[in-house]
């Protein structure tokens, strides 16, 4: 039996907001000498991104459980 092409829509922006995790670990761990002018921007944009696509998600399972 296949899945429900339509949980794609639930799926994807999820595994985003996993890279967006690891990446962000990497970039906010990584050694620098001064500023670290990545890890700041990441959590500038990355931080809204990662909000958006998490809601992106949770209402669009909603969505399709109730149908």
């Amino acid at each position: 039996k296949r899945a429900d092409p339509r949980w794609v829509r639930v799926i994807l922006p999820l595994l985003v907001c996993a890279f967006l995790i690891g990446y962000g670990q990497r970039v906010l761990s990584a050694k620098v000498y001064g500023a670290n002018i990545g890890g700041g921007l990441l959590i500038m944009f990355g931080g809204p991104l990662f909000v958006f696509l998490l809601i992106i998600a949770v209402a669009q399972a909603r969505r399709l459980c109730k149908q």
